[in-house]
């Protein structure tokens, strides 16, 4: 019988396949390894467990790193301001536009002042007068033209906390108008009037280590430390403790004159007694926290 007869291999050619020695095993057709529905089911089950307990860790690390970028950003300002200090004769800078304490929004047209004019009315403001010791643009260079307000609000600008969550509409107001908003602001008790539009730095030096210089500033739509916190002009340039904000959660950073920043929990910047008078202003007598300078002097 010819070998094309008996199959496809004569009995002699049992063992080899197309020319493969036969002590080479072919090994059998492999089954599919794909995944089954249920498998892939169960996959995306615990990598979606995983994320849930992961997630919050996360977030918590995150707000953390960003507490401690607005710790060293607060701290800058706090050296910056006492290098002023140094530079002009013991005096402090101003607090915002108006004179003698008085703080309420600034426009941007205020931020820019006067640039005209023999000595302009605004560069002696914090946020015009401290930026060049820490080697960042002032407010009144993001001025004109209107498109770099957006790079005013960029979380990396030293001006602001990068936790701060700023209105979308805060920009659609009439150009001439418009406010500059901050979420780290001066301390407006430094300035208050009769005194002014300046103090000396010698009314706060006795209490360097307590006397706070910036602080984290209430914006629109963070949580009040207390109900009775003030609910308007929220981002002024100069705040206190009824604008202090505990963003950080329930935390806020405070910087002071001797240039140390700490963080406090809201309750102990914020007054939240419901017997007391000054609930949702400052804690008196102070403790840790000075707000005003000595003025018997």
């Amino acid at each position: 019988m010819k070998r094309n007869e008996l199959g496809p291999f004569a009995p002699d050619d049992s063992r080899k396949i197309s020319g493969v020695p036969a002590s080479i095993k072919v090994p059998r057709k492999v089954r599919g390894c794909g995944f089954t529905l249920i498998e892939l089911l169960v996959v995306i089950a615990v990598l979606g467990l995983l994320a849930a307990l992961l997630l919050p860790g996360l977030n918590r690390a995150k707000e953390k790193a960003q507490q401690v970028d607005c710790m060293s950003r607060q701290k800058q300002w706090a050296m910056a301001f006492r290098m002023y200090v140094d530079d002009h004769d013991n005096l402090i800078p101003r607090e915002g536009y108006r004179g003698f304490g008085g703080v309420q929004w600034d426009t941007w047209s205020m931020v820019r002042g006067r640039p005209a004019s023999a000595t302009n009315e605004s560069d002696d403001i914090w946020y015009n007068a401290l930026p060049q010791y820490v080697g960042v643009p002032s407010a009144a260079e993001y001025v004109f033209p209107l498109s770099k307000h957006k790079d005013f609000y960029r979380p990396a600008s030293l001006f602001h906390c990068p936790s701060a969550k700023f209105p979308p509409d805060r920009d659609i107001i009439d150009e001439k108008y418009v406010i500059a908003h901050f979420s780290i602001a001066m301390n407006s008790q430094l300035i208050e009037y009769p005194h002014g539009p300046t103090i000396n730095f010698d009314r706060i030096r006795d209490e360097e280590s307590r006397t706070v210089l910036f602080l984290d500033n209430l914006l629109e739509g963070e949580k009040k430390v207390h109900v009775w916190q003030e609910y308007e002009y929220w981002g002024q340039p100069a705040a206190y403790a009824d604008r202090f904000s505990a963003r950080h959660s329930g935390v806020g950073n405070l910087a002071f004159a001797d240039g140390h920043v700490s963080w406090f929990p809201g309750n102990k910047v914020v007054e939240t007694n419901p017997d007391s008078p000054l609930r949702g202003g400052p804690i008196m007598p102070p403790t840790d926290i000075v707000w005003e300078p000595k003025y018997d002097f």
